[in-house]
């Protein structure tokens, strides 16, 4: 595990925003995963930022201000079948505009693979939802993350599914090291001990992990 960088580590707000100046500090370029696999994100030092929403938008929506206040732009992948928030309601829309606005990607955390067993032809639903997702955002939608694949039976694919341009579980990526807050855990070290050790980064985060003050803030 690479060493501290002297900040006491965890998943407070003001810990990430550390983490991004520090990044910033060393260098490193911040760009969307469409960037990235459309070959326009660059050489050198860059970190793709991915967030899969599973719980909370207002979540994303603290993480996503931070960043643009600091000028970082990152890929946040939303879902439809959440039994926690309506990806149709109003103010989910509103709050999508808003991280477009900011400069974010917005992208597909889909699971129709984990419906067989209630809905047939469910590659077919995972592209409508893209489409639909499309006009909810104004803007077209080419990514997909797909949710908790290991546990519902769906190992991650090189092949990506029909009007999608990408998959965050493919080869498209290979190129990055990989970190992840799974279950508010960094199995290698947070990410504030990658960045200045490792030159491309591909760092997942949920927003439904990170705080404030308290983590009771979330649920």
């Amino acid at each position: 595990m690479p060493p501290s960088d002297g900040k006491q580590c965890g998943f407070s707000h003001d810990h990430y925003r550390h983490c991004l100046e520090k990044a910033l500090g060393l260098g490193y370029r911040f760009a969307t995963m469409g960037e990235y696999v459309d070959g326009v994100a660059g050489k050198g030092k860059i970190i793709l930022m991915r967030h899969d929403e599973d719980f909370s938008p207002e979540a994303a929506k603290a993480l996503a201000d931070i960043e643009a206040d600091l000028g970082v732009r990152s890929t946040y992948f939303f879902r439809y079948h959440a039994r926690q928030y309506n990806l149709l309601s109003l103010p989910t829309i509103a709050l999508l505009k808003e991280l477009r606005g900011q400069g974010h990607e917005i992208g597909l955390h889909g699971e129709t693979h984990a419906l067989p067993a209630l809905i047939e032809q469910a590659g077919e639903l995972l592209n409508r939802e893209r489409e639909l997702l499309t006009l909810l955002v104004g803007v077209e939608v080419t990514g997909l993350s797909r949710h908790e694949p290991a546990r519902t039976g769906s190992s991650a694919s090189d092949k990506v599914p029909a009007g999608f341009k990408y998959e965050a579980y493919s080869d498209q990526f290979s190129g990055l090291k990989y970190i992840s807050d799974s279950s508010a855990h960094w199995r290698e070290g947070c990410m504030c001990q990658h960045i200045g050790e490792v030159d491309r980064l591909y760092i997942l985060t949920h927003g439904f992990w990170w705080y404030r003050q308290t983590p009771l803030e979330n649920y």
